[in-house]
């Protein structure tokens, strides 16, 4: 049995190999907003981990039949960003967790839940009307969940076109190609893991990061953090978007250093 401690607030006994959880609240009068969060966000990403072969912290956009997968820190503007891209147009998947799995020579990529989860100021910024069935994500946090529509079906996957790794917030947005080492390695640090010291668990991560960095193009996004950017910022992953799809039709190209 795996016991996992979120932040003194609750455990979770995990009884492989079934992995059937067990959560108890260790603070009285715990939300279930908590709870709820512990589960959809802590644990459910490193539960199907423990049987994908890559779950990795981002959002997942997809137009047409092409996604693209949006990784990078907590609070580099990931919802800011797919909530931006909503409202442009764009089928949302989920800004939370992403299983990428290799198929065939290209990389699918399926959100864990179907969730927007933004901060006051985006919220009040992108949806003046507020969206129905917003609730608080945890108690310590100031962010609120919801459905913002233009969902995509969550039971299917996309084909990913491009990955793009938040960077800093800049004067002016800018996508800088990454070469597949670099980043291989972004994924790996962006990945969710049961237990990160398994070994064999390890080895699989790098695997799979190293299929998904061979066969799809990764880009470090600077941009504004300024709300009236985003429209540039979107024109400009779809730009990319574009363009990865022309590349891919003209044939593979060398991306390793």
């Amino acid at each position: 049995m795996l016991i996992v401690n979120f932040l003194n607030l609750a455990v979770a006994e995990v009884s492989p190999p079934s992995n059937t959880i067990q959560v108890f609240p260790l603070v009285p009068g715990l939300s279930p907003h908590t709870l709820e969060h512990f589960v959809l966000d802590v644990l459910l990403p490193r539960l199907i981990a423990e049987d994908a072969p890559l779950v990795v912290h981002g959002a997942l956009m997809s137009r047409g039949d092409d996604g693209i997968c949006l990784v990078g820190d907590s609070g580099r503007g990931k919802s800011t960003l797919s909530a931006a891209l909503r409202a442009a147009g764009w089928d949302f998947h989920g800004d939370d967790a992403l299983v990428l799995r290799p198929d065939g020579a290209g990389i699918t990529a399926q959100a864990t839940y179907p969730s927007l989860r933004l901060l006051p100021d985006s919220l009040q910024q992108l949806f003046p009307e507020p969206p129905a069935g917003l609730s608080p994500v945890a108690d310590y946090l100031d962010k609120y969940r919801f459905d913002p529509g233009n969902m995509a079906d969550p039971t299917l996957p996309c084909r990913l076109r491009a990955v793009f790794v938040l960077g800093g917030d800049v004067g002016t947005a800018a996508a800088t190609a990454l070469t597949a080492s670099r980043l291989c390695m972004t994924l790996i640090g962006q990945a969710f893991a049961l237990d990160p010291s398994d070994p064999k668990g390890a080895h699989a991560r790098l695997s799979a990061a190293s299929a998904v960095a061979a066969a799809v193009p990764g880009f470090m996004l600077d941009y504004p953090r300024d709300y009236a950017c985003l429209p540039e910022v979107i024109e400009k992953i779809g730009a990319i978007l574009l363009e990865a799809g022309q590349n891919e039709a003209a044939g593979p190209a060398d991306r390793n250093e």
